[in-house]
């Protein structure tokens, strides 16, 4: 995968090619009935890292397991919504 980075303004913009990605990610949306819109997110880690790399479809389903826990989290504040709160 191959980088390619635009700077500066249109008439004095400076190309630069970079050799490898810096890495990549996926923004994940949901509209509830009542039109709220709940995200999720999740990328992987920069090229260099020293962490173990993590290949797209693991990125794609942390993106969907964390959309999944924030619809959780909204459907039981709707079901609940003093739970957690003191009487």
């Amino acid at each position: 995968m191959v980088a390619v980075v635009v700077t500066g303004s249109s008439s004095s913009s400076k190309i630069i090619c970079l050799d490898r990605s810096p890495g990549f990610g996926i923004t994940l949306a949901a509209e509830t009935t009542g039109g709220s819109l709940l995200c999720a997110e999740a990328c992987s880690r920069p090229y260099g890292s020293t962490e173990e790399r993590v290949s797209a479809d693991d990125v794609g389903a942390k993106a969907a397991f964390n959309l999944l826990a924030e619809i959780y989290q909204v459907s039981l504040a709707s079901v609940f919504p003093f739970y957690g709160r003191p009487a």
